[in-house]
Formats: structure tokens, C-alpha cells, sequence
């Protein structure tokens, strides 16, 4: 069963989770910053591309005019797929710096309002499972009213020294999920 609650206090862990996140959005930079490693990496990754792109494309104009390559697709459609990893490459350069400013938006947003909204699911059943190429952890968790969740011990897939020195799961018959509303964390 699902039991949403009413928008609670923020606790002190709640709030160091908040601050982590902003840690990845870059809020801890200042946005001049930001905005020039967005500029550098446009400078840098987005010419690079394009210029692989041209010369590719002058390769195979001169390949056809000496051998008559023409008829084969396949360095084309490279050359396709090269021009537009390299369009999308720039656009998401450009709008990156409008996307960590909504979400550090949203993050201080929460930080002010102080509040999280809680969900709480019983638990029917729960299976671990290993990840079979990584060795990894996966606890799969159905609930009462037919949902399904999976959670991932991400510590676990460092290696089997890290697994060792995680904490072990704790059998449980309520999960909670804590959300930010503001920011939709």
C-alpha cells in the first residue's frame, strides 16, 4: 500500500543529500566558470569533430574520383553519422549551461522552502540478485499495490573489495522514498 504524506521538515540528512547534488550540477562553481568550461568544450570537441568530418569527406571525393568508391554506403553513412554526432555534440555544449541553471534553480528553490515530500510503500516481497557480468548487487522490491522497484547497490560493482566492505542489506517491511519538489529530485 501507498502512503503519500504531507510535505515534512528537511533533516539534516536530507539537506546534505540536496548539497550533493548541487555538487553535480556545478552550483559550488560560480557561473562564469560554468560557462566557460561549456565555451572551452564547444572550442575544443566541436571543430575537432567537424574537422574530421570535412576531411573524411574530401577522403572520399578523392577516393571516388581515383578508384570509383562511390558505389558503397557504408563510408557515407560514416560520414553521416559523423556530422551529426558533431551538430549534436554543439547543441548540447550550448544548452548545457540553461539546463544546470534550471536545476540549480530548483535546488536552491528546495533549499529555502526546507520541506520534502515523503512516500511510503509495504513491502510483498524482496529478491537479490547479483549482476551476472559485474557482480554487482540488485535488490528487486514488489510492493503490496503491484509496483515494482529496483535498487542498485552501486557500491558493489567496484569490485568485490568494496562489496565486502559495504554495508549489508537490512530486510525491511516499509520502504521510503523521499522527494524534493521543487527541483523533482
Amino acid at each position: 500500500m501507498t502512503e503519500p504524506t504531507a510535505p515534512t521538515r528537511m533533516t539534516r540528512d536530507h539537506a546534505r543529500l540536496l548539497q550533493s547534488y548541487a555538487r553535480g550540477t556545478g552550483a559550488a562553481r560560480p557561473p562564469a566558470a560554468t560557462f566557460l568550461l561549456g565555451v572551452a568544450s564547444t572550442l575544443l570537441l566541436t571543430p575537432v569533430g567537424l574537422g574530421l568530418f570535412i576531411a573524411a569527406c574530401a577522403a572520399l571525393l578523392v577516393a571516388e574520383r581515383i578508384g570509383g568508391v562511390a558505389a558503397d554506403p557504408l563510408p557515407w553513412a560514416a560520414l553521416l553519422a559523423m556530422g551529426a554526432v558533431s551538430v549534436r555534440q554543439a547543441s548540447h555544449v550550448r544548452r548545457a549551461p540553461g539546463r544546470s541553471r534550471l536545476r540549480r534553480a530548483g535546488i536552491a528553490a528546495d533549499r529555502a522552502a526546507g520541506e520534502v515530500e515523503e512516500e511510503r510503500h509495504t513491502i510483498a516481497e524482496a529478491r537479490l540478485l547479483r549482476d551476472p557480468d559485474q557482480g554487482g548487487r540488485i535488490l528487486l522490491v514488489h510492493t503490496e499495490d503491484d509496483r515494482v522497484f529496483a535498487t542498485y547497490d552501486y557500491a558493489s560493482f567496484a569490485g568485490p573489495e568494496a562489496d565486502a566492505a559495504a554495508p549489508g542489506i537490512t530486510a525491511r517491511r516499509e520502504m521510503r522514498f523521499v522527494r524534493f519538489p521543487q527541483s523533482g529530485i
